[in-house]
């Protein structure tokens, strides 16, 4: 169902302006909000903070479709779904799932940073690190563009220690609410 719904949406309202938007380079406003709108950004958010409540599965059923109509959608939905609403999902404290999870899923769109000059694209190279100072955190690294970061931490398990929030009005700090010495289980461990 969400595969169709998507398909028939990505082939009605995305496939006419593909073209204008890659030839602009840029991404009309508009398509951004209708994905938020379609339930497109939001697909394995829960329910109660204004997701679809759905699976890795439906999400990446979302992303294919998209994908076979304009690619640039596509990777801006997978990034915000798999690793922007994943990371507050899995690893956020509930008051900051309640302040984010709603937004996220209706109208701000996520994004974090990836390379390294030293790390390229591998995620798990990363460096930097962010360090409590008083009352704030200083963020030390060298970042070369923006992308998705699944891995913030030099730790050998890759599973965040820290969540911190970046906005336009400061830093919201937040130790990890599932601390676990066990091995990884993986990207995306069972909640």
């Amino acid at each position: 169902m969400m595969r169709d719904a998507t398909a028939q949406w990505a082939k009605d309202e995305l496939a006419p302006l593909v073209r204008q938007m890659d030839d602009a380079g840029k991404m009309e406003p508009h398509i951004i909000q209708a994905c938020f709108d379609s339930g497109f950004m939001g697909v394995e958010v829960p329910e109660e903070y204004g997701g679809c409540g759905s699976s890795f599965t439906a999400a990446l059923l979302v992303v294919e479709e998209l994908a076979k109509v304009d690619p640039s959608v596509s990777v801006m939905v997978d990034i915000h779904n798999t690793i922007v609403n994943n990371c507050f999902s899995y690893w956020a404290s509930d008051r900051l799932k309640a302040q984010w999870l709603p937004r996220l899923t209706t109208d701000c769109l996520g994004a974090f940073c990836l390379s390294e000059a030293t790390s390229g694209s591998d995620a798990f190279a990363l460096r930097a690190t962010a360090r409590r100072d008083g009352g704030d955190f200083v963020l030390d690294g060298a970042r070369a563009i923006l992308g998705p970061n699944p891995n913030p931490n030099p730790s050998p398990n890759p599973r965040p220690r820290r969540t911190l929030t970046l906005t336009r009005e400061g830093v919201d700090s937040n130790p990890n609410p599932n601390p676990d010495p066990d091995p990884d289980p993986g990207p995306y461990p069972d909640p």
